[in-house]
Parts: C-alpha cells; sequence; structure tokens
C-alpha cells in the first residue's frame, strides 16, 4: 500500500477522534473515507481505499459487490408486445 501522505494523515486523525467517517483530503480536496467508516461496513470492498481497516483482503479480487463488466451491451429484446 502507498504511503498516506502526512497532512492526509493528520486530518485522519482528527476526523476519526471526532467520530467522522470522512475527511477532506487537504492536497486534493476529495473526500476520503476514513478508518471508521470501513469498520462501518464490516468488509473490505476491493477498490484499495487509503484508510482500509481490513489490510486490502478483497483489493485484486472480483467480489459480489462489483460484477465483472464484460464491456457486452445489454441483449436487445425485439417483438415484445405490450398491453
Amino acid at each position: 500500500r502507498p504511503a498516506v501522505p502526512p497532512a492526509a494523515a493528520a486530518e485522519h486523525a482528527l476526523a476519526v477522534a471526532a467520530g467522522q467517517t470522512t475527511y477532506e483530503d487537504p492536497t486534493t480536496g476529495y473526500t476520503v473515507f476514513t478508518e471508521l467508516s470501513h469498520l462501518q461496513r464490516g468488509a473490505c470492498c476491493g477498490r484499495g481505499c487509503r484508510h482500509c481497516a481490513y489490510d486490502w483482503e478483497n483489493v485484486g479480487r472480483r467480489t459480489a459487490r462489483r460484477p465483472k463488466r464484460t464491456g457486452a451491451a445489454a441483449p436487445v429484446l425485439a417483438d415484445v408486445k405490450r398491453p
């Protein structure tokens, strides 16, 4: 896992101490989930989150929450009669 920038680590610590589930990254302005948010989720989502509480256990795996995208279009239903 990449290192958390010091400014973001400080913001994360403040947010966790306040019981918040997100904080604003001081460098990018993005909203970032805290470790508390991940603990509430109950499992690793597999997306490589910065503060994953589950040690990225599902990163690189396909999970039920992330269906595989094939790029194929949905089938077209022809000759469907509607009432």
